[in-house]
């Protein structure tokens, strides 16, 4: 599985956040559960709320990520991160570790639809892969299936497991790389005039390699 010569792959910088987030929102802006959090949101909030949410926790040590880049352009146009366990990131600080353990709420949206949003925190939070954001217009070029295969080896090398959360769409193109669904979470998208198929959300596990 390699990429078309026109992109190139590689290792994200922590101060890329604001664009990786960028590419996260605009990716997910057709997701129906998506949507329905913030359909009455004001727009121009969402991307600092993204970055107020989730910016401290990736910049943590335990998380990488990595990009594919478009070489002409030189636009980041998919990416995806991974949280490694603690015992493979040493620099990981007592007080950092508190502060990821937390149950804190996270901070919220005016007017961002809860009842959902709760249901979407409740699978990020089970998972260790980041899931994998691409621009619309790059889709179906068989970037996830790269990045996840990069994924997949190191956790292989390792002996991790992975967990990640998966949309309907994405539920497939996952369990085709060796992940298993061990759970599902409903939005239950039927209340806001959607398929209620929509709602599910996959939690999937994949062992490593020889396990």
């Amino acid at each position: 599985m390699e990429l078309p010569p026109e992109f190139e792959f590689n290792e994200a910088r922590k101060d890329e956040l604001p664009n990786l987030f960028s590419i996260w929102n605009i990716a997910f802006a057709d997701y129906q559960v998506w949507k329905v959090i913030f359909k009455d949101s004001e727009h121009q909030k969402i991307l600092p709320w993204i970055e107020k949410t989730f910016g401290a926790r990736m910049k943590m040590d335990d998380i990488a990520l990595w990009k594919i880049t478009e070489v002409s352009s030189g636009k980041t146009v998919a990416w995806t991160g991974l949280r490694f366990p603690w015992k493979f990131r040493p620099s990981i600080m007592e007080e950092q570790k508190k502060t990821i353990l937390a149950k804190d709420t996270p901070p919220t949206l005016e007017r961002m639809n809860l009842d959902v949003f709760a249901v979407l925190g409740q699978a990020l939070r089970a998972a260790n892969r980041m899931g994998t954001n691409v621009l619309p217009g790059y889709q179906r070029m068989g970037f996830g299936q790269f990045l996840t295969k990069h994924c997949n080896e190191i956790a292989d090398k390792s002996g991790s497991r992975t967990w990640i959360p998966a949309s309907p769409n994405g539920s497939n193109m996952f369990q085709k790389m060796g992940f298993k669904q061990v759970a599902i979470l409903d939005a239950h998208m039927e209340r806001y005039g959607y398929d209620a198929a929509t709602g599910k959300m996959y939690i999937l596990l994949r062992d490593p390699f020889g396990s």
